[in-house]
């Protein structure tokens, strides 16, 4: 038994001096390495103590290798930029484990690698997320700041803190953007921001920290996570931003921002979705949004109904179903008054055919009927007194929708109505 301790001493010895060379940049005989491992795995256990390989060459190898590296560390760290260090480490930990497996077990180099991280890493934590946070705010350093995630995700809460100051970073940044928008903005006040700016302000941040966490973070999870968060303290940091995003996608549905090919419109309504995201107080932004799809459909200025039905399967995503039925069911009675108005003009049209022409049945109209509580109208309304040739207009539509709908019963709402008059005048001579 002492003859085996002794042997596997003298074995450890000569190892050391030849990793300790291959260490430095010489050369060692693997061949000769593996046969002297195989020695103490022939060595076999001690009773009670365990395999000689173990007891005799792992573990004062780890401890060996860590208070090399530790010390390789120390130095490299005080001689060089952290820059240089990330690099070298990176290079180093790379080298010892490739290094290793020509000649060790495998079930060493977890161990092994783990010993590295801790001395490269752990010993200079600090410093490192230092340096992480000024890599942050400097754009053009985006390779740096690569290379240092991958150094730190190889321990376990590396990146905690990187993490932590990089969702306040997105919501610092774009929170100061937004807040100079609402500065330039008349009277300061957050509800004059123009959409448009508030919505390409939001965009271009969001772009910015998504392009970084892919360039910079592998696409990791926990920093996409921290984008959506910083997002959120961005987007909400003006308090009408819910209103703003109605009234933008008001602005493209209704084409007030001017034409638009289809294919903006649709990255617009996409962005808006997008954002929506964000938004704390989507209640609002509903409340604004019916109201104005309200407008679009009752003064007939929605760009497109395909796209109306789109923006509403889009908003699926980000609102609640009660919401998202109330807007079908708006479609939807717009949908039954065109057809109701068709039927009424043809009905009218055969009557009149067959009896004296009057100025009611000159006077076309095309009722809108809406139901009760669904669409966001103002109450009370004003009370408006129609024309006679109107009143006769109204009640003969009122008499052919009773007729199709048994226990219904129509108030008419005109003050929510337009009218265009045509003037005919004769020739001169």
């Amino acid at each position: 038994r002492m003859q085996s301790r002794g042997l596997a001493q003298n074995m450890f010895c000569s190892l050391s001096l030849l990793t300790h060379s291959v260490r430095a940049g010489g050369v060692m005989d693997f061949a000769l390495a593996r046969d002297v491992l195989d020695i103490y795995l022939d060595l076999g256990e001690r009773p009670g103590i365990g395999r000689v390989y173990d007891t005799d060459f792992a573990q004062p190898f780890l401890e060996q290798s860590f208070h090399y590296y530790s010390q390789e560390s120390a130095e490299l760290m005080e001689a060089q930029s952290c820059g240089a260090f990330v690099v070298r480490a990176h290079n180093r930990i790379s080298n010892e484990i490739a290094t290793a497996a020509r000649y060790t077990l495998g079930e060493t180099l977890p161990a092994l690698c783990d010993v590295c991280e801790r001395a490269f890493i752990l010993q200079h934590r600090e410093t490192l997320k230092q340096f992480f946070y000024s890599l942050l705010v400097q754009d053009h350093r985006r390779d740096e700041l690569m290379r240092l995630f991958a150094l730190l995700r190889r321990v376990d809460g590396g990146l905690e803190e990187g993490l932590v100051q990089f969702q306040q970073l997105v919501g610092k940044v774009g929170s100061e953007e937004i807040l100079g928008l609402v500065e330039e903005a008349p009277s300061r006040d957050p509800a004059k921001v123009p959409p448009e700016a508030f919505i390409t302000a939001v965009m271009q941040r969001y772009v910015h920290f998504h392009e970084m966490v892919s360039q910079c973070f592998d696409g990791d999870a926990a920093f996409l996570g921290a984008v959506d968060k910083g997002l959120v303290i961005l987007v909400n940091s003006n308090k009408n931003c819910a209103e703003l995003l109605a009234a933008y996608s008001h602005s493209v549905l209704s084409g007030q921002g001017g034409r638009m090919q289809p294919r903006d419109v649709e990255a617009a309504l996409s962005d808006i979705i997008l954002c929506l995201k964000y938004v704390l107080d989507k209640d609002v932004f509903q409340a604004h949004y019916a109201k104005y799809l309200a407008q679009r459909l009752i003064n007939e200025s929605s760009i497109a109904p395909d796209t109306e039905e789109a923006m509403i399967h889009a908003l699926r995503g980000v609102s609640t179903l009660d919401f998202i039925s109330r807007l079908q069911r708006m479609l939807a009675d717009k949908l039954r008054s065109e057809e109701l108005a068709h039927q009424f003009q043809n009905r009218r049209s055969s009557s009149s055919s067959s009896s004296n022409h009057s100025s009611s049945a000159n006077l076309n109209i095309r009722p809108l009927v809406l139901t009760t509580g669904t669409w966001p109208l103002p109450s009370p309304t004003p009370q408006i007194t129609p024309p006679d040739v109107l009143r006769k207009s109204m009640d003969t539509f009122t008499r052919f929708y009773e007729s199709k709908h048994k226990g219904r019963r129509l108030t008419w709402t005109l003050a929510l109505s337009r009218a265009d008059v045509r003037a005919y005048t004769g020739g001169s001579g």
